[in-house]
């Protein structure tokens, strides 16, 4: 079944269009879509000299930005002031043909935002602002009451003020960056379904705040948007937000649980970084990263489990979580930050899926409990200082496909007693066993070349060490302080023994 539209629903369905391409293309459709924009009485879409013939009829020009053509006539500048750049490109297009000549419109509608001081600038009734914002200068000019006109509070606009309690006025859609940061006696704000906006740092340091709920009229919150609110213990978000900010409630010291709506796809750097007593979270299930420092100094979440959507986590994610003692991670992830879980000094054991691919430096770093965790088979590198410090880690299953383990991988791995180096490892890195004094037998397989500096430093356990021919370099004190060790054999394929690589008391056998 084949579908008309007419002249008037076309016209209704344009709203949709955004450029003058869009209008000529549709226009192209049908003989009858022909000159239809000249059924327009004011311009959807921005005018200019090169384009107002193809809409002839406008009598209401609507003015959607401070570079927009205003022909000729002069409007108020906006809040957000053009940048060089911006303000040579607009003159660049009057520099050939001059100022052009002012036109009569019936009336001027300006959607970009003005002050309130500025609207009041135009006396006569032909222009119509409709984003007014009440700055901090307009307050210190007019006062502490909103105008009906004002639809935007400014940067700064209450910010550092003792007042206890505030409702947002029915008719502004959007709070200013810093609006109401260090209103340190606020505890109560009462926001309206109108309130769209809410920019960077707005409610920032707002210690008395115990509650938020945001209506579902808002659709974006700025960074660092309710960061050190320190009293404010329960949230609810509204599910029109698709993006939380970075740093939107960190080191907000009581909240203590949170519910993100499935609406939201993102998380943005350390949205939750130092909310200590935080103890529930639960994630939006489409969520596929969890960004850098997210819950870094969550210090009382005691287990997370992980959307089955997340593919990666970020740096620093859970850093310094010391009461987190299980985590489940779901088998899409494949990429884990570096200090990802260092600190954890609580948890036991972790179960990484197969489809990591790599283990990145400190990642489990300081994981004081770890006690055993096996590495998925698809793994061929673990990073520097990845399970440092980790001092009940006894056992570590490593796969045959790692090619390199970074220096101090397992420094000070105090419990581990046996390890099984992966035939395709060739350096074992400086300080990379240093401390591992209940460390008794180590095989280095046959590929090795060089064992680097300190790499077995202070095993005081160690007893037996098969050195293969293919070790060309020892590194210095690469196993000093191994006071169980009394002899080892040195191929002769080794070149360079370093520095008090061995204790005195070793019976050290070359072969030559």
């Amino acid at each position: 079944m084949v579908t008309h539209l007419d002249v008037f629903h076309i016209t209704v369905v344009s709203q949709y269009l955004y450029s003058q391409t869009d209008f000529l293309a549709l226009e192209s459709v049908s003989k009858k879509y022909l000159n239809f924009p000249s059924n327009f009485h004011f311009n959807p879409i921005p005018l200019t000299r090169h384009n107002r013939h193809i809409f002839p009829h406008v009598e209401t020009l609507h003015v959607y930005s401070e570079l927009d053509e205003t022909f000729g006539n002069t409007l108020e500048p906006s809040v957000v002031p053009l940048n060089e750049t911006r303000s040579k490109n607009r003159l660049k297009n009057y520099s050939k043909k001059g100022l052009p000549k002012r036109e009569t419109f019936y009336k001027i509608v300006v959607w970009y935002l003005v002050s309130y001081s500025s609207s009041l600038q135009t006396n006569h009734g032909s222009v119509d602002y409709k984003n007014v914002c009440y700055t901090l200068e307009d307050r210190n000019g007019y006062g502490s009451a909103i105008p009906n006109v004002i639809r935007t509070f400014g940067e700064g606009l209450f910010a550092n003020e003792k007042f206890k309690t505030f409702s947002i006025p029915y008719k502004v859609t959007q709070l200013g960056c810093l609006c109401f940061s260090n209103c340190t006696s606020l505890s109560q704000i009462m926001f309206l379904d109108t309130l769209k906006v809410i920019q960077k740092g707005c409610f920032q340091k707002c210690g008395s705040i115990s509650s938020l709920f945001l209506p579902n009229s808002v659709t974006s919150i700025g960074e660092s948007c309710f960061s050190c609110c320190s009293n404010l213990l329960a949230v609810t978000l509204p599910t029109t937000i698709d993006v939380l900010c970075s740093e939107t409630f960190s080191s907000c010291s009581s909240l203590t649980s949170i519910i993100l709506p499935d609406t939201i796809t993102l998380l943005e750097y350390a949205v939750f970084k130092g909310c200590v007593a935080l103890v529930d979270i639960a994630l939006p299930k489409t969520l596929k990263l969890v960004p850098e420092s997210c819950f870094n100094n969550c210090r009382s979440i005691p287990q997370i489990t992980l959307p089955s959507c997340v593919e990666q986590i970020g740096p620093h994610c859970f850093a310094n979580n010391v009461l987190l003692t299980t985590i489940v991670l779901p088998p899409s992830l494949y990429q884990l930050g570096n200090f990802c879980f260092s600190f954890c000094a609580s948890l036991k054991q972790i179960e990484l899926p197969e489809s990591i691919l790599e283990i990145p430096s400190n990642c489990f770093s300081d994981c004081s409990l770890l006690s055993r965790i096996s590495i998925p088979t698809q793994v061929t590198l673990i990073g520097d200082s990845c399970f440092k410090n980790c001092k009940n880690l006894g056992k570590v299953r490593m796969s045959q496909r790692i090619v390199a383990i970074g220096r101090e991988c397992f420094r000070n791995c105090s419990a581990l007693k046996k390890v099984e180096i992966p035939f395709k490892v060739e350096l074992i890195k400086p300080l990379c066993f240093s401390g591992c004094c209940q460390l008794k037998r180590v095989e280095i397989p046959l590929h090795v070349k060089l064992i680097g500096s300190e790499s077995f430093c202070g095993c005081s356990s160690l007893s037996r060490v098969y050195i293969p021919e293919s070790v060309k370099t020892l590194g210095d004190k690469c196993f000093k302080g191994c006071i169980s060790l009394k002899t080892v054999v040195v191929p002769k394929s080794v070149n360079r023994v370093g520095e008090k690589c061995f204790d005195e008391d070793v019976d050290v056998q070359y072969i030559y």
